[in-house]
């Protein structure tokens, strides 16, 4: 999760995960998860994602 996000935010800033909470989903064979952490212009947030369980694409959810 940390990869895709900062492959996918502006230049310039940067977020550091502090916190994960996940939980699988066997029927649609992905993991929920929720990321919680702040980037350096000291603003916190949360980011919830699906992982498919081989860990090879991420959505985000909110």
């Amino acid at each position: 999760m940390d990869d895709y996000l900062h492959k996918t935010l502006k230049p310039g800033v940067q977020i550091n995960i502090k916190d994960v909470s996940y939980y699988p989903d066997a029927v649609k064979n992905v993991y929920f998860c929720e990321f919680h952490g702040f980037n350096n212009r000291d603003t916190t947030g949360i980011v919830n994602a699906r992982i498919t369980n081989d860990f090879k694409k991420l959505s985000r959810i909110q």
